[in-house]
């Protein structure tokens, strides 16, 4: 998939550059499309020379550079533009460097594309920015069907060979009063249910990596905390990236401060990735 990089010219930018790059060394292209809108017709000499660093950065890795500086009304709109093919496109961008009333993502460029469903959108929120977008150890938060992983199936492949270790995690999740009743028996009946659909989806994602250098192992807890559940696993498991789909609930509510995604960005304790895919 061909990746475009919407930079915005920020150290935040800068950071998720690094993800860009290695995105798309491992696209069959070997291109990378950077957009910039810019509200006057010539861009700034800082965000000039800004952009010349990302170039430098791809051409010593063999990657080829398509430079696009827009005038635009908004940054989703200047992006949308620039798209030859948008269903072959994978667009990277950030979300804000520090939640604030509205959150991470509420009314940013990433939320308007993320809700555009032509569109296949990854969003990064950066914690470690040594890292230099280069994650090892992968930690996939999933909710349902097998199936509903094939966004976070791409990314993988896209990320390459730096992925050596991928945990596929669920969490039952349950309301508090009812977690507060629950019977060992049925505990036990929950766990049982909650480890049978994640090995399920661990068996399909090496499936669909067909890897055998990419560890997958899997897990399953009963939590009425969904939330806080994914951030112990990434704590214990020691990620480098999360990455979880934006679901579709969040997307029509807008990600207020209290949406699982929401408290999943201001929470993490590595990088992240909020991605949607088309269709």
């Amino acid at each position: 998939m061909k990746v475009l990089f919407a930079y915005d010219g920020s150290i935040n930018g800068d950071w998720v550059a690094r993800y860009a790059i290695h995105l798309a060394s491992n696209s069959k292209q070997r291109v990378l499309t950077i957009v910039s809108v810019i509200e006057k017709e010539f861009a700034s000499e800082a965000l000039v020379e800004k952009i010349d660093r990302i170039q430098t950065a791809c051409h010593d890795r063999g990657i080829a550079t398509d430079v696009r500086l827009i005038q635009a009304v908004s940054v989703a709109e200047g992006v949308i533009r620039a798209l030859d093919d948008p269903g072959g496109t994978l667009i990277v961008c950030s979300v804000r460097t520090r939640g604030d009333a509205r959150g991470y993502l509420f009314g940013t460029a990433a939320f308007q594309l993320m809700r555009n469903a032509a569109l296949n959108t990854v969003a990064f929120r950066i914690v470690q920015p040594g890292l230099l977008g280069n994650p090892h150890n992968i930690l996939l938060p999933v909710a349902g069907r097998p199936l509903g992983i094939s966004g976070g199936v791409n990314l993988l492949h896209q990320l390459g060979t730096s992925v050596r270790h991928c945990r596929v995690f669920h969490a039952l999740t349950v309301s508090a009063n009812r977690y507060c009743r629950l019977t060992a028996r049925e505990m036990k009946q929950l766990r049982l249910q909650g480890d049978s659909l994640v090995t399920a989806v661990g068996r399909h994602l090496a499936q669909q990596l067909d890897n055998p250098d990419i560890l997958v192992d899997t897990s399953a807890r009963v939590s009425e905390d969904w939330v806080r559940e994914v951030i112990i696993d990434a704590c214990a498991y020691k990620s480098d990236l999360i990455i979880v789909e934006a679901m579709g609930s969040s997307l029509r509510r807008g990600f207020r401060r209290n949406d699982p995604i929401e408290r999943l960005l201001n929470q993490t304790p590595c990088d992240i990735a909020i991605h949607r895919q088309s269709g």
